[in-house]
């Protein structure tokens, strides 16, 4: 499977969600995405849906607006399905518990990457850790 400019595989959208980023380096995301620090630092959590069906997560990367989500096997629920997520720092006292809609998905090999909108958009601007993510300049890690 090709990977677009930003060495991400490509995007599966929903009808309604905004289109990737083009290729000329422009971006068309309301918020920048700031991805996770690597090598099992990154913060790690879970997420259920209505059916009580659940998945390990690890955090990819957070904007103000959402999160993207690496999930270690396929899925196929469908764009605007709601989870619970819980998310907690590797190392740190961290913890997050918030309600977020399905907008993307993409698969490659066994894991599925997934685009989670807040459902609060003033989750991170309310004191929830990951703000300090969006906050920290992460490309020196």
């Amino acid at each position: 499977m090709g990977r677009d400019s930003f060495g991400l595989p490509p995007l599966l959208l929903a009808e309604n969600a905004p289109p990737p980023p083009a290729n000329d380096g422009s971006q068309r995301r309301q918020f920048a995405r700031k991805p996770m620090p690597f090598g099992g630092v990154a913060p790690v959590g879970e997420m259920a849906c209505p059916g009580d069906q659940k998945w390990h997560i690890s955090l990819w990367d957070v904007s103000m607006g959402g999160i993207c989500v690496v999930v270690d096997s396929p899925m196929d629920e469908p764009f605007g399905t709601s989870f619970a997520i819980s998310v907690y720092e590797s190392f740190g006292l961290g913890s997050a518990f918030f309600n977020a809609h399905l907008r993307w998905r993409t698969m490659e090999a066994n894991s599925t990457y997934l685009g989670l909108e807040f459902e609060d958009q003033a989750l991170l601007q309310n004191g929830c850790f990951l703000i300090d993510y969006v906050n920290t300049d992460l490309s020196n890690f």
